[in-house]
């Protein structure tokens, strides 16, 4: 997982993920969850950055 320092980088990354048309995990295609997976951890890292990691941790 990367985890970005600063709101901005975290930010532009989530938006660059709506930008591609496609996505490869290793030899394969990317699945529904695979994307669910990468857009969690992109969102989960603007959370932390906001410091409000109570909306994912009360979920558990």
């Amino acid at each position: 997982m990367v985890e970005y320092d600063n709101l901005k980088e975290a930010l532009k990354a989530l938006y660059e993920l709506t930008e591609r048309k496609e996505l490869a995990t290793g030899e394969n295609t990317a699945t529904f969850e695979d994307l669910q997976e990468i857009y969690q951890e992109r969102v989960i890292n603007v959370i932390d950055l906001l410091d409000h990691s109570d909306i994912y941790l009360d979920e558990k």
